[in-house]
């Protein structure tokens, strides 16, 4: 659509006042007249009277969503909150989306492990290394995508101003969170920092904008390049080319996930900037009806001269109906959505070390803008200009604008899709979208429990040993208390030189149940041993219970219990050699009881004290001295099973009681936790724990085969729901269709849930979803410490010269 021009409509685009009417140093490049520590730029001077209307801006960045996974619905959702903020601004704005350079050095030290303590840690954290690094490649990691958003406003006084921008931001950032985006101002530091790095790739100084001040440091100074030469067509500063670009005209169609998303999509350091002007209502709507009245005026006339010519079979020209067509649409659209107008111009800045490499980075740009239309155009003899104007602050010193109503301006939309980058946290895999390194600090999410789901074959447990035990052994200080009920992870345990147990009879182990820590033991304090008793009831009364078959608990059962215990810890700490009391004494005085029901309780432990499920009937002979620790559960049989799950918990939560003292997080993972699901009470402990180990530090992860498995249960279907972080692997039909009851997934999403290569999976992390590739290479050491597949296990023992040491038992004679 194309205005005429008329003073008070070509008005809404006015440039802004030079701050230096001709600069006389480098230090007057910008144009920024103040800077106040909350961020608020004045653009404009003011007079010396101080009651003169100038301009002020304010920077706010804002993160990116998921956008171009999203079906059309949801994309259309997204489109109309857009635009819902489109029609909200009522000033000039600016949209930045910025490649910011980054020191590998620094990407690196965020990414790459660097702990190399006990044996073998270092091959470990160099493998670890390895697959992040290739990752690496992958992408472009010496790039920082950053999105900004530029908001000015005229007035008199900064505190006016402030309060506009204040007013302005509760407005404006519901609807920013609306489509998922978080917005936060920028204050001076950091708005400097921003700018620093337009002109350096070194890094902005470690000091705040007030410890700046108070060095008396001109701020400008560590902004500006060290030298500058203003050329025709290029700006040069330092080693660094620079070149500014414009749009002078826009295609009739363009696919709104593409613009932004696609120029920026580049290795260099590039910043493209939408430049709007809004257009008052009335000013838009006033210039619209003059146009269609000159419009009607013209077909009137050109219908008359047709007349006077008897030419009276011929209708006004085809453009002259066109345009009116077009009118129309514009005012319905304007009229019955509700829609504002804008003037905007699309402004692009790239850079190079060389002028071959600035040539080279400028044609890659006009490429990628032809692909959709949009023709690239050196701005000759104003780059400084352009520079102000594409800088992320409220000064406009060009005008290549062009008018647009709001519908129009949605093909600018920023938003392309989310990383989750969070240095020092877990390294995960590749995002699909972005090509860049997924990292978790599941630490800083609200709820740091997690489950992973996937079928055999798909990378559950590799996922599971890369991140939950591998990274977190080696680059955390963290405890790791694990279940295993098939006995899998006894090879990785060794490796990492952890402890493994092996729960069943035959085994020689030994867990007293009763035990007493020394400390408590030998206390003179009777408060502590007290509180000791207190806190070991419940789960002293549950073992209890887990022994009985066929007999439900009732009242007298309880109050048997509780009176045995107090008495067998009396005597313990009462004796004159103190000791820890065992599961037969704990029987002994059940024998000594009147009651009937004793004697039912006394009976039921008889197999624990005297019989084949001796283990908890000794001294405990388990010294679990390691920061990894593996209960092995594929032997446990099932009379014994729900008394080993309940031991092996109240073991974790004395751990970690033990952890909070030292300010230590423990990791508590379940395996193949559908197995574990299939017997209600280990269903109970698993929920506590999910519950109440957050609290502590703790940190719970349980592994499923199928997500049916998962959601079969209520409660576990809460548990699993709850998760602040899903790893969600290959799943069949059913189990993608379960999927729906607790997630929200686009179509490409879905289909991604039935992609049957092994370390594909989408992982849930908070609101956000993200489509990861956690393949890794056979050569890398780490698959063959981490693979469970059999065939290849065997293949490279046999290749080793492996054999097996029972193989002659069976040859034939």
């Amino acid at each position: 659509m194309s205005f005429n021009k008329a003073k008070d409509f070509v008005q809404c685009k006015r440039l802004t006042e030079p701050v230096y009417q001709t600069p006389a140093c480098i230090q007057e490049l910008l144009d920024i007249a103040k800077v106040h520590p909350d961020g608020i730029f004045e653009i404009e001077k003011n007079n010396t009277a101080g009651k003169r209307m100038r301009m002020f801006d304010r920077v706010y960045e804002f993160s990116d969503i998921n956008y171009v996974n999203k079906d059309e619905g949801e994309r259309e959702n997204i489109c109309l909150s857009f635009c819902k903020f489109l029609n909200s601004m009522n000033v000039d704005f600016k949209m930045h989306v910025v490649n910011e350079p980054r020191d590998m050095e620094e990407v690196e030290q965020e990414a790459l492990l660097t702990r190399e303590e006990g044996k073998g840690l270092a091959e470990l954290v160099e493998a670890n290394n390895r697959l992040i690094q290739d990752v690496l490649k992958k992408g472009n990691p010496q790039i920082k995508k950053k999105r900004y958003l530029t908001v000015t406003c005229r007035r008199q006084r900064y505190e006016d101003a402030r309060a506009y921008f204040n007013v302005l931001e509760t407005a404006v950032s519901p609807v920013f969170l609306s489509m998922r985006s978080r917005l936060a101002p920028l204050d001076a530091g950091k708005r400097l920092e921003m700018l620093h790095r337009f002109f350096h790739r070194d890094s902005w100084p470690k000091l705040s904008f007030e410890s700046l001040m108070k060095s008396g440091r001109d701020w400008r100074n560590e902004i500006v390049p060290y030298s500058f030469n203003n050329q025709e067509k290029r700006l040069e500063f330092g080693e660094e080319y620079m070149q500014i670009l414009f749009v002078p005209g826009l295609p009739n169609t363009l696919d709104e996930s593409k613009v932004l998303s696609s120029l920026t999509n580049v290795s260099y350091f590039c910043s493209v900037t939408i430049d709007c002007a809004c257009i008052p209502r009335n000013i838009l709507k006033g210039k619209m009806e003059s146009i269609s009245l000159n419009n009607e005026v013209a077909i009137n006339q050109e219908m008359q001269l047709n007349a006077k010519n008897k030419n009276f079979s011929s209708g006004p020209s085809y453009r002259k109906v066109k345009t009116k067509e077009e009118l129309e649409d514009y005012m319905d659209q304007v009229d019955e959505n509700d829609e504002n107008g804008f003037f905007m111009q699309m402004l692009a800045a790239v850079r190079g070390r060389t002028p071959e490499e600035l040539k080279e980075n400028v044609e890659t740009l006009k490429l990628i803008g032809a692909g959709m239309g949009l023709q690239f155009v050196i701005d000759y003899n104003q780059q400084v200009q352009a520079l102000n104007t594409l800088l992320p602050t409220g000064a406009r010193r060009v005008d290549h604008m062009r008018s647009m109503l709001t519908s129009s301006m949605v093909a600018f939309q920023p938003f392309h899709a989310r990383d989750v980058i969070q240095p020092g946290g877990t390294f995960y895999g590749m995002n699909k979208l972005t090509k860049n390194i997924i990292m978790i600090d599941r630490k800083k999410l609200k709820n740091s429990n997690g489950c992973i789901i996937g079928h055999t074959g798909s990378g559950k447990s590799f996922i599971l040993k890369l991140t939950e035990i591998g990274q977190a052994y080696i680059a955390t200080d963290d405890d790791i208390f694990m279940i295993d009920p098939q006995n899998e992870m006894e090879y990785v345990t060794a490796h990492f030189g952890g402890q493994f147990f092996d729960l069943t009879p035959s085994s020689g182990l030994h867990l007293n149940p009763f035990e007493v820590p020394d400390e408590v033991l030998y206390s003179t304090d009777p408060k502590v041993q007290d509180r000791f008793v207190a806190m070991k009831a419940d789960f002293i009364e549950a073992f209890v219970y887990s022994c009985l078959k066929g007999i439900v608990p009732n009242g007298f059962h309880k109050s048997l219990v509780v009176r045995c215990i107090k008495k067998l810890y009396q005597e313990a700490f009462h004796s004159k050699k103190p000791r820890s009391p065992l599961l037969s004494d704990f029987r002994d005085i059940l024998k000594e009881q009147a009651e009937p029901e004793a004697r039912e309780l006394y009976g039921s432990l008889e197999a624990y004290t005297d019989g084949t499920f001796d283990m908890f009937a000794y001294d405990s002979n388990l010294d679990i001295n390691s920061r990894l620790v593996v209960f092995g559960m594929k032997n446990v049989s099932d009379s014994m099973w729900e008394t080993c799950m309940i031991t092996v918990m109240h073991l974790l939560s004395m751990r970690m009681d033990y952890n909070v003292s030292l300010q230590k997080a423990t990791r508590f993972i379940c395996d193949e936790a559908q197995y574990v699901c299939q017997k209600e009470s280990s269903t109970e402990q698993l929920l506590h724990a999910f519950i109440t180990y957050r609290k502590y530090g703790g940190i719970c992860t349980v592994c499923f085969q199928n997500v049916s498995a998962a959601l079969a249960n209520a409660r576990v279907k809460d548990m699993v729901s709850n998760c602040d972080l899903k790893i969600l692997l290959d799943q069949g039909g059913s189990d993608r269709n379960a999927l729906s009851k607790i997630l929200e997934l686009s179509n490409a999403e879905f289909r991604e849930l039935a992609n049957p290569e092994p370390g594909q999976c989408l992982i849930v992390c908070g609101d956000q979803i993200l489509q990861c590739d956690a393949y890794i290479d056979k050569k890398n050491p780490l698959y063959e410490i981490y693979s469970t597949n059999f065939h290849e296990r065997a293949a490279r023992k046999k290749e080793a010269g492996y054999e097996d040491p029972a193989a002659g038992e069976h040859q034939a004679p």
